[in-house]
């Protein structure tokens, strides 16, 4: 839930360890063996899927919408989206016609 109600927020293993009461060593390992799947990973598929929403429902800048969804860095933004989505925030949005 902490993941899904404040995607932009501190979710470093430390935090989410901190918040359910386990180490950040175990909780990683845990996640993954129950999902399959990194706990980083997860938090930024999270945090894509909002910029994707975000990108199609807004006329907000592409960089104002990766930092709000937790990306500091514009570049990573850019990197992660299109290693998701197969294009950039910006082709991805014209895309859609907008």
């Amino acid at each position: 839930r902490i993941i899904e109600s404040d995607p932009a927020g501190d979710l470093s293993l430390q935090r989410l360890g901190d918040a359910v009461g386990l180490s950040p060593g175990y909780l990683g390992k845990i996640f993954k063996a129950s999902t399959g799947m990194n706990l980083v990973d997860f938090v930024a598929d999270q945090r894509l899927t909002r910029a994707a929403k975000l990108l199609a429902e807004s006329a907000d800048d592409v960089q104002d919408i990766g930092r709000s969804v937790g990306f500091n860095s514009p570049a990573y933004f850019i990197k992660r989206f299109k290693e998701r989505y197969g294009r950039t925030p910006y082709d991805y949005r014209r895309s859609l016609g907008g």
